[in-house]
């Protein structure tokens, strides 16, 4: 046989033996779409864990018709607010320890996507947003832009192990309909779970304990001095916008030992008045009721389970105050820190 016949058949049975494998893993990978590069959706693939919300929720608009009446943006906490609960097509941007810093380009980058202005902008703004000890803990917004637009990504994430490692996780709980982590995204990034976490009362002691460790060992509780300003450029960015900004709904326990605190208690109410003086109104869960006194509600100090999430939903639809929510405004913004005790 001449070399050169030989060498061809080598490269033809190479390709053959390497590319049915690799041809196979890149098959599976796309049914499966752990990634949300395409918008298929069947039985095994209704179930995607959320790994990294920033690539994935940034991929889906770039994988789907996007044309929403108003957007929502927040941190993990906001993932159980699922949107079907709006009567209006609201689209569901909440990542997790989504930073102050961050908020403006990832509303900006939805907007530039919508083909007409958000009408409504529900903006969670947490407890602690202000506080200057946090830092952003992902790459910056750009990164996952550039990242999801890339034309070639979809294709050449596709031949990744951990593509693949995703993609099989993912098989495995949409064909037991079961997952028990703390969140699982549907094809129309509408959040379940099953998780069930630790005793609440345990998670209390271990948050008394941080608290303590802080007051001994710092960082001293500071509040960014550019917080304000952040607010002020989001409000600026989106004049024809709508905002509904509400703060986080926590275990009774969790609120008290935090606003309780005499170093948080001033910053706690400058964070307060700063969302009310830029937006004339803060939507306020911060409050003693049976939601929040029931341990039940929630898996972890931070994060309640949906159907408190469809409650919430429910409360920033109707925005009137309620045994849940607070109203607050400059008129009655003394009477509700005097109700808290502070």
């Amino acid at each position: 046989m001449k070399p050169h016949i030989w060498l061809l058949k080598l490269v033809l049975v190479s390709i053959v033996v390497l590319g049915i494998p690799v041809g196979g893993v890149m098959a599976f990978n796309y049914y499966i779409d752990p990634l949300w590069n395409f918008d298929h959706s069947h039985e095994y693939n209704d179930f995607q864990r959320g790994h990294n919300e920033r690539i994935q929720k940034t991929n889906w608009i770039n994988s789907h018709h996007f044309d929403f009446d108003s957007l929502m943006i927040g941190t993990s906490r906001t993932t159980y607010i699922n949107a079907s609960n709006f009567e209006e097509r609201v689209f569901h941007y909440g990542l997790s320890s989504l930073h102050i810093t961050e908020y403006l380009d990832y509303m900006q980058y939805a907007q530039s996507k919508n083909p007409k202005d958000f009408e409504t902008i529900y903006m969670e703004l947490t407890v602690r947003s202000h506080d200057l000890f946090y830092s952003p803990e992902f790459s910056s917004a750009e990164t996952f832009f550039s990242q999801s637009e890339d034309s070639f990504y979809p294709v050449t994430s596709l031949f990744s192990k951990d593509t693949y490692d995703r993609a099989k996780f993912n098989y495995d709980i949409s064909k037991n309909n079961y997952a028990g982590i703390p969140r699982t995204y549907d094809r129309n990034l509408e959040v379940t779970t099953s998780y069930v976490g630790k005793d609440i009362g345990e998670r209390i002691e271990f948050f008394k304990n941080q608290l303590t460790e802080r007051d001994a060992n710092g960082p001293e509780w500071i509040y960014d001095p550019n917080y304000r300003g952040y607010l002020e450029e989001i409000k600026a960015a989106f004049p024809h916008s709508n905002f509904v900004v509400f703060t986080d709904l926590m275990p009774a326990e969790r609120l008290q030992l935090t606003i309780g605190h005499p170093q948080i208690q001033p910053t706690y109410k400058q964070y307060i008045t700063d969302i009310v003086e830029v937006f004339g109104t803060v939507y306020s869960f911060h409050q003693y009721n049976d939601v929040t006194r029931n341990h039940a509600n929630f898996f972890d100090l931070y994060h309640f389970y949906p159907p408190v999430g469809d409650l919430v939903a429910k409360e920033l639809q109707k925005r009137e105050p309620s045994e849940l929510l607070y109203v607050v405004t400059k008129d009655n913004i003394d009477e509700y820190f005097t109700q808290l005790g502070i």
